[in-house]
């Protein structure tokens, strides 16, 4: 493929992943996996797997599951962290336009970095002093901001248990824009009292530079999410972002001004229930979502290759400097276990 003027979306995925990679896989994780392996094995693969193949492979190919499993559980924070970047880099020609104050993702977030100084979530990307005061993610929402969302997560249920509705009725309950004014006035109520600590999840927050800048909230979507339960979860949760989001930014008052959106990062059939409960104005679907961020999603996927392929370089590298087969046989003598074959559960250690 030829990047052309993405060239530096590749060469910044790439040494970004790649950095995270060696950050990761170092020697003392790698032992740490070992000794792990060796000493909680489970005993249904250890009886049937280490039979087969000899425990040596065994507590290998447990290994290097174990060090990939981590590596996929890391690598979506990774995602996270490198589309931040890339929204607010210089080279940026997102087809959206603006220009970008801050981006923070769900890490920063929940480590409060929008708070460097008092008021700064409100104020971020704003020339105004607002209302809010200094705040912990687990967020303060008004009071009647949390029952409405509360009230039109819990109709949405009912309406799911039950589909045989009038259509205008469906149709009314399943408009964003419906809900979201709803929402907005109570973010905006000057004579609303009280509010209630809860926990939010944004895993990109994008605010555009004012005054007709945007605010962007980004969950990432699921698509094999199909329990009632999860998805009214979801929802519940878009609806809350939605709402705080318009609580801490009522001086950007046009009807679009905030966004929350379930954004699909790549292509999947998703369940008919999130169909159900997610409007496709709250939908962003995958390449609207890479339209946004400025860079297309298959400039990610090639930089994700070229990165797997360092990832392998290291891996065999450091698995020969650490002579992989002794560290195992002594984490293996260490517990007295025998790699001829399986002893019996009773003589084990």
């Amino acid at each position: 493929m030829a990047y052309g003027e993405y060239g530096w979306a590749f060469e910044l995925l790439v040494k970004g992943f790649e950095q995270r990679i060696q950050a990761y896989l170092t020697e003392d994780r790698i032992k740490s996996k070992i000794r792990e392996q060796a000493t909680y094995s489970d005993e249904f693969y250890e009886a049937m797997l280490s039979t087969a193949a000899g425990r040596k492979h065994f507590v290998s190919m447990m290994t290097y599951w174990s060090v990939g499993q981590g590596i996929a559980v890391s690598l979506r924070n990774w995602v996270e962290e490198l589309i931040a970047e890339l929204v607010v880099h210089p080279n940026r020609k997102g087809a959206f336009g603006k220009a970008i104050a801050q981006a923070y993702t769900l890490k920063e977030l929940k480590r409060y970095e929008y708070m460097a100084a008092p008021d700064a979530i409100a104020t971020a990307g704003e020339t105004e002093t607002e209302h809010s005061q200094n705040r912990t993610w687990d967020v303060q929402v008004r009071s009647e901001l949390l029952e409405r969302a509360n009230t039109i997560t819990k109709n949405l249920v009912q309406r799911h248990q039950n589909r045989q509705l009038a259509v205008w009725e469906m149709a009314r309950w399943h408009r964003a824009d419906v809900q979201h004014q709803e929402l907005f006035t109570a973010a905006v109520d000057i004579h609303g009292e009280g509010y209630v600590k809860q926990r939010l999840i944004c895993n990109l927050l994008v605010l555009e530079q004012p005054p007709e800048g945007k605010v962007y909230g980004f969950r990432f979507a699921s698509p094999r999410m199909s329990a009632e339960r999860d998805l009214a979860d979801e929802k519940r949760n878009l609806l809350l972002l939605y709402g705080w989001l318009r609580q801490e930014k009522p001086f950007r008052l046009s009807s679009d001004a905030v966004e929350v959106r379930w954004a699909h990062l790549f292509s999947r059939p998703v369940s008919p229930s999130q169909e159900w409960f997610f409007h496709e104005k709250e939908v962003m679907q995958t390449n609207e979502f890479w339209e946004f961020v400025g860079v297309p999603y298959e400039v990610v996927g090639c930089a994700l290759k070229a990165a797997g392929q360092s990832l392998g370089k290291r891996t065999v590298k450091l698995l020969r400097k650490m002579a992989f087969t002794r560290v195992v046989r002594e984490l293996g003598e260490y517990r007295g276990l025998n790699f001829t074959g399986i002893r019996p559960y009773a003589e084990r250690p």
